[in-house]
């Protein structure tokens, strides 16, 4: 739905007027235009929604009348001002939840939407919130933050930081145009003239002043490092004054800034948001600066008294040290006599020393005279010796019975040949006689019937060896007989 469209267009407008009945053709039996008649509920119930539609939440400022409390818990009130009056319902949940004391003729602020009571058709204001006007209101609403911001655990002390003994960097959040930047400074300057103050200029009241604050705390936090400190600053005011200090998103920046936060905000008997979130509150910026930086007098004092202590500290224990030497010096010995005790010892270890080594050696060239005669006893060259005497002596009489035996050996060989060369066949053969045999397979002849003609025969006189082939075969009794053969013999 636009701006420009108002309850009757939706009601009445686009051809969807309250005379057209649910269900119908449009068209009655004689061909009149039949009227769309609505029920009571349907009407009650679209101008509920066609309002809640077109103003949804809003926020109405008047003043109470007619004001009930039934058994019920819920509040109902007439809302009036010189023109117009609207009757207003609170129900049980939200006036818990406030906790304010309503009574006629107050003048309130309260926030709901707009609605149609259907029993009696009359048009109402459903609150849900409810503040007094004016500074009142702004009271009942800090209460109301601290209260919930106190149930989520902002305000636990457990969580809060303690500050640094000396902080390296101060950022200050304030206005750089009021009194508070020269009060803090002179006192910081004053205490400790070696403070570093580094400005973050934002507004502290009027419009937009939240956001500038919330701003100018995110610029020192994203460059603020382990040791430094904010430090939100203003001077004193009214309540109104100070609310840019009670904003809920610059308290969550105070919570989560990831160095300490001290929140000097108004007088002594002002108290902001910011004042219960922040690390460590001040009464004023000036308290702030003091709270901060020690007196510079007071820190030299203390490092002269530091001085003193650790003066005499070390004065004592030196006296402790030279006591403790001097009494380490009575049992000292001195470094030349314990030089020469040694020299002493020495010497006699090494006169003990070459007496057990020269009865040792002694000991022991005794011991290996003693081995070597056993030794000698048992020489292998003397063993040696013996049986290489009886090996000669041995084969001095192997030879002698060898030459007897080959002797006798000999004589028995000479009988023997001699008897074998008078049997011998060469004997024969010296006589004039051949032996024949046949060449192929070396057989003697000793028939001369069984040679055949043309057979090669081998025939060995005394000396030589002769080969001839038979010509004809020859009795042997016919040789026998004539004394000689034929011509064609052998």
């Amino acid at each position: 739905m636009s701006d420009s469209d108002s309850a009757f267009d939706v009601l009445f407008g686009g051809g969807r007027g309250l005379f057209k009945s649910e269900g119908a053709s449009g068209r009655s039996p004689a061909g009149r235009p039949e009227p769309d008649i609505w029920t009571v509920s349907r009407l009650v119930s679209t101008i509920h929604s066609v309002l809640n539609n077109s103003f949804g939440t809003v926020w109405l400022r008047g003043e109470i009348s007619n004001l009930s409390r039934p058994a019920s818990g819920h509040l109902y009130f007439t809302l009036k001002d010189a023109g117009a009056q609207i009757r207003v319902v609170m129900f049980k949940r939200s006036v818990t939840a406030r906790k304010l004391a309503v009574k006629d003729g107050m003048e309130v602020v309260v926030h709901g939407e707009v609605g149609v009571y259907a029993g009696r058709g009359d048009l109402q204001f459903i609150a849900d919130s409810m503040e007094p006007a004016g500074e009142g209101a702004l009271k009942l609403a800090f209460e109301a933050l601290k209260r919930r911001l106190h149930e989520r655990g902002w305000f636990d002390e457990a969580r809060k930081r303690s500050l640094p003994f000396i902080p390296n960097r101060v950022f200050l959040v304030t206005s750089p145009t009021g009194a508070v930047v020269h009060d803090f400074l002179r006192t910081a300057f004053l205490r400790f003239p070696a403070a570093h103050v580094v400005l973050t200029p934002s507004r502290v009241q009027g419009e937009g002043a939240a956001q500038e604050l919330k701003n100018a705390v995110r610029t020192a936090c994203s460059v603020a490092q382990a040791g430094d400190v904010i430090v939100l600053a203003r001077g004193g005011g009214s309540l109104e004054d100070l609310w840019p200090f009670n904003d809920e998103g610059l308290a969550e920046v105070v919570l989560h800034a990831p160095v300490p936060v001290v929140s000097a905000v108004g007088h002594e008997v002002d108290f902001t948001i910011c004042d219960f979130v922040a690390d460590r509150r001040a009464a004023t910026p000036t308290a702030a600066a003091q709270l901060l930086f020690p007196l510079h007098s007071e820190l030299e004092e203390g490092v002269y008294a530091l001085r003193h202590r650790f003066q005499t500290a070390a004065n004592r224990m030196l006296e402790t040290r030279r006591r403790q030497v001097e009494l380490c010096a009575v049992r000292l010995v001195h470094p030349r006599q314990r030089l020469n005790e040694g020299r002493m010892r020495l010497d006699h270890a090494a006169r003990r020393l070459l007496e057990a080594a020269s009865q040792h050696i002694f000991r022991l060239s005794h011991e290996l005279e003693r081995r070597q005669a056993r030794l000698l006893a048992c020489s292998p060259q003397i063993y040696v010796r013996d049986k290489r005497q009886r090996l000669e002596s041995q084969q001095k009489h192997l030879l002698h019975g060898i030459k007897g035996v080959i002797t006798a050996k000999k004589q028995v060989f000479l009988g023997i040949s001699g008897r074998l060369n008078a049997l011998s066949p060469l004997a024969v053969l010296a006589r004039g006689y051949s032996i024949v045999t046949r060449i192929k397979n070396s057989e003697i002849v000793r028939d001369a019937s069984r040679v055949q003609q043309g057979e090669m025969l081998r025939i060995q006189p005394q000396k030589g060896v002769l080969f001839c082939r038979v010509a004809a075969g020859v009795e042997s009794s016919g040789l026998t007989d004539k004394g000689q053969g034929d011509e064609n013999a052998i």
